[in-house]
Parts: C-alpha cells; sequence; structure tokens
C-alpha cells in the first residue's frame, strides 16, 4: 500500500502466486506481496498483522472510506520543511522517520521525499479506492494471526539485519516462529536473508541492499505447495 523499510515491492512477483483467496501477511509492514495479487486479481483479499502501533493506525486510516479523497487532499512538500505526516515519513522507505516523528513529533522532508511524495500520494489513493472493503487489519503479534486455510506471505524483520524497525529482530525467538511458520494452513512462503537458519532455507534471489551491497534472498515453502525451481538469479 505504502513504501516501507525491507519491503518486497520489487521481489513481490518473483514469488509464487497465491493458490487460495485469502493472503495473510502477519508482519505487514506496506505488505507489498497481498498489494501485487490484489491489484491483479479481484476475487483476493488479505488479512494484515501489524505490531507497530503507527503502522497499523496508519492502515486503518488508510482503510477507512473516504480514504482515497483524504489522501489526494494531503499537501505537496519541500526539502526542508517538517512533517508530522506518517505516510509522508514511509515515502523515504525508512523507519528512521517513523522513529523521528515517534520520538519528536515531526520529522524533516528531504529532497527524496519532495520528488517522490506527488506520485506515491496518487499511488495510494488509487489503491485506498481498489482495494477497499478487502482488507483487515490486526494490531499485535504475528501470533495472532487467525490459522486459516490461505497463502501465508511471511517476511519478518530479518535475523540478523532486522535490527532497524520499532519493534526490531532482537525480540523475535526465531526457532519459536520456525515452528510456528511450520504449523500454517495452506501455502507457506517465508522470506529471509543469508547467512538465516532457523528454517531450512533455500536462495532466491540476489539483490542489492539499502546501502547497495550484494545480498542473497532466502525463501522457504511448505513442502505441498514448493516450486521446483528455486534459485533464479539476480535481481538488481
Amino acid at each position: 500500500m505504502f513504501p516501507y523499510f525491507g519491503g518486497k515491492t520489487r521481489l513481490a512477483p518473483t514469488y509464487p502466486a497465491p493458490l487460495y483467496d485469502t493472503i495473510v501477511e502477519p508482519f505487514a509492514g506496506g505488505a507489498a506481496y497481498a498489494m501485487h495479487w490484489l491489484e491483479r486479481r479481484s476475487d483476493l483479499k488479505a488479512i494484515l498483522v501489524e505490531l507497530d502501533p503507527m503502522v497499523a493506525e496508519l492502515w486503518r486510516w488508510l482503510l477507512q472510506p473516504g480514504a482515497a479523497e483524504r489522501v489526494e487532499a494531503m499537501p505537496n512538500v519541500k526539502a526542508g520543511q517538517r512533517t508530522t505526516e506518517p505516510l509522508i515519513a514511509l515515502v523515504n522507505n525508512g523507519p528512521t522517520e517513523l522513529t523521528t516523528i515517534r520520538n519528536q513529533g515531526s520529522c524533516a522532508v528531504s529532497p527524496w521525499h519532495e520528488q517522490k511524495w506527488s506520485r506515491q500520494r496518487a499511488i495510494i489513493a488509487q489503491r485506498c479506492r481498489q482495494f477497499h472493503g478487502r482488507i483487515d487489519i490486526i494490531e499485535g503479534d504475528y501470533v495472532q494471526a487467525p490459522n486459516i486455510t490461505a497463502t501465508w506471505f511471511i517476511d519478518p524483520p530479518y535475523q540478523t539485519q532486522g535490527k532497524r524497525y520499532a519493534q526490531s529482530a532482537d525480540a523475535i525467538d526465531f526457532d519459536m516462529m520456525g515452528k510456528w511458520c511450520q504449523d500454517r494452513k495452506g501455502q507457506t512462503i517465508v522470506t529471509e536473508a543469508s547467512p538465516a537458519d532457523w528454517l531450512p532455507f533455500q536462495p532466491h534471489r540476489r539483490t542489492l541492499n539499502q546501502t547497495f551491497d550484494m545480498k542473497t534472498e532466502l525463501v522457504w515453502y511448505d513442502a505441498e505447495h514448493a516450486p521446483l525451481r528455486l534459485f533464479d538469479g539476480d535481481q538488481t
């Protein structure tokens, strides 16, 4: 729905298509996988779980009637200004601005925000219209996701790299989460990055991270729905 640090906007098309009519993302963020497929298939709906109260509240705001018009009415921004709007802060793809708003009440608008905001505002407004009534949001921990038969896209803070979120990887018991992932009903896709080892991951793609270093994205599928082709080269 909106840019988010560690989101899967570019990688979403490289994962298998959903095989069930509901997608569950228990670490929602911007829910790039669910958004990719809801945009292309009108038969799909999504259940999202988000632990960060500020991000969960933003989701609730975007899912209310009239959200598209409220987004379109948000003003343009200029570099050097300050904003109190989490949605504008997230245009920069990072959690730093959200943390600044959380701690200081506002964050600085960068040239990157100014450049991207107008286009992102239009995209988000269109998605508000397209996805209205098709998404449910649960504020809470991932274990609160209902274990229904669905397509599960599980994209947690990465074991060694997910330290920058308000709810960081340091707070996750990865062994417990690995068992939880294996107990999901339906199609299960779990993402990580090398050298994570809490599930028997396979290489998925090599990508550039936020600091333009090459990293290997990993993936785990439940045995019943695992595709034959696992490693598909580079994604930059």
